[in-house]
């Protein structure tokens, strides 16, 4: 009975919209940090009163973290960028010749 309750449940597949639950709390780790005083005193202008200011640093850290598909792209070793490119020539060079030949049908031979 309880494998047909699962079942029924449709699956999310985009998240881009979820919303963590209020009751979700991360853990949290204090430790002393030096930060130049510009810096310090930037975050704490983008928040109201200065309240937050350390919410913010750990936002824009985990930000940070997040992972940059271009620079993930450039680290490939060249043999892979090879293959990459390999697979795209392969698959331009198949598209341009459907098109011509299904150009060279719709058209009759020139």
């Amino acid at each position: 009975m309880i494998a047909n309750v699962i079942v029924d449940v449709p699956e999310i597949l985009k998240w881009e919209h979820a919303r963590r639950s209020r009751f979700y709390r991360p853990v949290k780790k204090q430790i002393t940090l030096r930060l130049d005083a510009d810096v310090l005193a930037w975050f704490k202008s983008k928040v109201p009163g200065g309240r937050g200011y350390q919410t913010e640093i750990n936002r824009a850290l985990r930000q940070h973290l997040q992972p940059d598909p271009l620079a993930e792209a450039s680290q490939r070793l060249p043999s892979q960028r090879f293959a990459t490119y390999s697979r795209f020539w392969q698959f331009e060079t198949w598209l341009r010749t459907m098109v011509y030949v299904e150009l060279r049908t719709r058209h009759g031979d020139a």
